[in-house]
């Protein structure tokens, strides 16, 4: 069961992010603008998008034509079908605009944007930077566990030394720092 203050605790969190979202307007959420050219003229797309909340506005030529969430949108401009990809795996957040099925700024196709090697080499790259981290965490990691050791069993040697040396040496002898007289 739950305890009294584990609710108050959920619900205090839930209260919590609920209002932080709503911190987060139209007005302060960042816009990505794509200015474009089709055989009728020229054409401007705009994606209002709430990182935190995950709302989404899309405007074409100053109208609203889509409102929602997610990180996908399909729309049409004068005919053309359009999407709006939003990337959110990445930092910073990346906004693709596809005419046709082609990326507005580099041409290249949604399919072949998705599989290019930039998100891929990211990843592997990311991937291979996490495994050499936790490697060298773990040499380091090893490393004072030897010299810790070493130091254990090097202080115990020198004491056992020490303690045999007094038993068979003469009583006006001085002895290591290490071993009380």
């Amino acid at each position: 069961g739950f305890s009294l203050s584990q609710i108050s605790t959920n619900a205090f969190v839930w209260f919590l992010l609920r209002s932080l979202e709503h911190l987060e307007t139209r007005r302060n959420m960042p816009t990505t603008i794509w200015r474009f050219r089709l055989p009728d003229g020229v054409h401007l797309v705009s994606c209002t998008h709430g990182q935190m909340c995950n709302d989404v506005y899309i405007d074409v030529d100053g109208k609203p034509a889509v409102v929602g969430s997610g990180s996908y949108h399909q729309f049409y401009v004068v005919g053309h079908y359009c999407e709006i990809d939003i990337r959110t795996r990445r930092i910073p957040v990346k906004y693709h605009l596809y005419i046709e099925g082609r990326d507005v700024e580099t041409g290249v196709t949604r399919e072949e944007n998705i599989s290019t090697g930039a998100e891929i080499l990211t990843f592997i790259m990311m991937f291979c930077l996490g495994f050499l981290f936790s490697l060298l965490g773990l040499l380091c990691f090893c490393i004072w566990y030897a010299v810790a050791v070493k130091n254990k069993v090097t202080n115990i040697d020198c004491t056992h030394r020490n303690v045999l040396d007094k038993e068979h040496e003469p009583a006006t002898t001085v002895h290591s720092p290490l071993v009380p007289s």
